[in-house]
């Protein structure tokens, strides 16, 4: 008998976390470097910006990430 596997059983992709680390990463080295290269009073990001940032990397987490990696994985 085959085994197959289900695309609800959880599986770890570190691949994934890894890319979205690397991008918060890059948020927050451009949100500390950013006040050097600006002009005085200038604000990296908006309130907005940094709301739709954060939205931005959740929403690519949880369509990178389980089940959606797998399914894709199996029929793309």
């Amino acid at each position: 008998m085959l085994a197959v596997a289900s695309p609800w059983e959880f599986q770890a992709h570190p691949e994934v976390w890894t890319l979205v680390l690397a991008i918060v990463g890059l948020g927050w080295w451009a949100s500390r470097i950013g006040p050097r290269v600006l002009p005085a009073g200038v604000p990296v990001a908006t309130r907005s910006q940094r709301r739709a940032y954060v939205a931005a990397v959740v929403l690519l987490f949880l369509s990178s990430d389980w089940p959606v990696h797998d399914i894709a994985e199996e029929h793309l």
